[in-house]
């Protein structure tokens, strides 16, 4: 995000020594201490909080592999036999299962609000896109000439 200015460019230039992001991995520390601290101040255990933040990462990662199946299907179509449909089919079939028996019934808090807080997240990524439509373009440009 910083090396497209989505963000302050300090959040992608990279160390010399590492080749790493230095200033996106202090935020990413600073975020995450924060959100620790928090959980901890609500009385959450280390355990509790360990997997409440893995549950969260495993819907928001059903949600990104299900819309991945939905656009190869766009992308293929066309170009596939009818027949090698079939995989990204039984892929949204298993993972809508697994969304939907993520949601409901209704788990207790925390993992309740897990859902909207996903939400958030596409909803921010939504708003960002038609805010800064020809960064969006230059961001797929520059990831499509990166492509081996």
């Amino acid at each position: 995000l910083g090396r497209d200015r989505l963000l302050p460019a300090s959040f992608g230039r990279t160390t010399d020594a590492a080749g790493s992001p230095l200033a996106a991995m202090i935020a990413v520390v600073i975020i995450t201490t924060v959100c620790v601290l928090a959980l901890f101040a609500a009385g959450i255990g280390a355990v509790s909080a360990f997997g409440d933040f893995g549950s969260l990462g495993v819907l928001a990662l059903l949600v990104v592999y299900l819309v991945t199946e939905i656009a190869a299907i766009r992308l293929f179509s066309g170009r596939w036999r009818p027949v090698q449909f079939a995989v990204p089919i039984v892929a949204i079939i298993l993972l809508g299962y697994a969304l939907s028996d993520l949601v409901y019934p209704v788990p207790p808090l925390p993992a309740a609000i897990f859902p909207y807080i996903v939400l958030g997240w596409i909803v921010t990524g939504v708003v960002v896109s038609l805010l800064f439509p020809q960064r969006l373009r230059q961001v797929a440009a520059d990831l499509a000439e990166e492509a081996p």
